[in-house]
């Protein structure tokens, strides 16, 4: 028994000497394993520690960032749509949101969400107005009667107006064309989170199953053509005996780009950042327990959103946000004057 203890011991140190000395960019990951673990220097900044900006949301999700650094996110269970300003101040901004999942800018500065439970695309518009872009219809979860049916999970919009949304319960990822025509642009996989690179030339995308992101190059008409692994394999979280928990799932939800091309995917692991050319480099401690969607915001960009169980949290950062819409902007008052969150902090 005591050998075994010993052996433990000099393999943990080991590994903590080997977290010490390589830095990430010669780790190689691998997946499975714990390294690297400190945050990239060239992301973070120094001394920085998340700041909690709300609570009480039980579950938030789907943060954007408008030209002025406000961050618009949805509490899904509470069926509402907040925007919080660079200094904190938050706002309602939409009710009776029909459990929004996501939310992104497209052309113009204009909002797109994913209304969930109406099977809706819709586009809130400069004057204020909801306009329905796709209605489309509920599917059922398998194996889960009394669950309510899912439509679409996260959305992104490119300069052009082309929509690609994740349908996880059929494993698809669907394109919206100007006309509004819906068609299936991948499948064989369980999307969730989606998000164009720095350029728009490539649309990425997590895997609700599986440690991997998949990327797509894009194409006339909205077309997808699957670029085999050019993502290194997402990280996964595990125990003592080296075995994945969670059931092996990755966690991997959403994501956001920087200026740079870098990705930052939320997952079980932590925040996992991928150089443009899809390569890791390393991991940011969460703010909470499980992160769902990441974004950058504040007046200069430079902060990282992340939403997720009961909150929302920034993060100051060395890097800015990739916006790719960054023109006119949506309505200066909310859409609908409410309540704010159960505590702002």
């Amino acid at each position: 028994m005591m050998h075994l203890v010993l052996r433990t011991w000099i393999c943990l140190t080991a590994l903590v000497l080997l977290r010490c000395s390589d830095t990430p960019e010669t780790v190689q990951p691998v997946p499975g394993t714990n390294l690297p673990r400190s945050p990239p220097g060239q992301v973070v900044a120094p001394d920085s520690e998340w700041e909690t900006l709300g609570r009480g949301y039980v579950y938030s999700d789907a943060p954007a960032s408008d030209a002025e650094g406000n961050v618009y996110y949805v509490a899904i269970t509470q069926n509402r749509i907040y925007r919080i300003s660079p200094e904190g101040q938050v706002e309602t901004f939409d009710t009776g949101t029909a459990m929004t999942m996501g939310l992104t800018f497209g052309p113009e500065g204009r909002l797109y969400g994913c209304r969930n439970r109406d099977a809706q695309i819709v586009v809130y518009t400069i004057d204020g107005e909801r306009e329905v872009l796709v209605q489309g219809e509920l599917t059922p979860i398998p194996g889960r009667p009394g669950a309510p049916s899912q439509f679409c999970n996260d959305l992104a919009v490119s300069s052009t107006g082309d929509i690609w949304f994740t349908d996880r319960i059929n494993r698809q990822v669907k394109h919206v064309d100007a006309a509004g025509k819906v068609s299936v642009v991948a499948s064989g996989f369980r999307p969730n989170g989606i998000t164009l690179s720095a350029d728009g030339s490539m649309l990425a995308v997590t895997d609700s199953l599986k440690p991997k992101l998949w990327a797509f190059t894009v194409g006339e008409g909205g077309s997808l053509t699957l670029v085999e692994d050019f993502f290194d394999p997402v990280m996964m979280a595990i125990d003592l005996d080296g075995e994945a928990i969670n059931e092996g799932r990755p966690g991997t939800n959403g994501m956001t780009v920087d200026q740079e091309g870098r990705y930052f995917v939320s997952s079980f692991f932590g925040i996992q950042v991928f150089d443009p050319q899809g390569k890791y480099i390393g991991v940011i401690d969460r703010p909470t327990k499980f992160v769902s969607n990441l974004a950058f915001g504040g007046e200069k960009c430079n902060y990282l959103y992340a939403t997720g169980l009961n909150g929302i949290y920034r993060l100051a950062t060395l890097t800015t946000g990739a916006h790719h819409h960054a023109h006119a902007k949506v309505p200066a008052e909310p859409v609908v004057q409410g309540d704010a969150p159960a505590e702002t902090l």
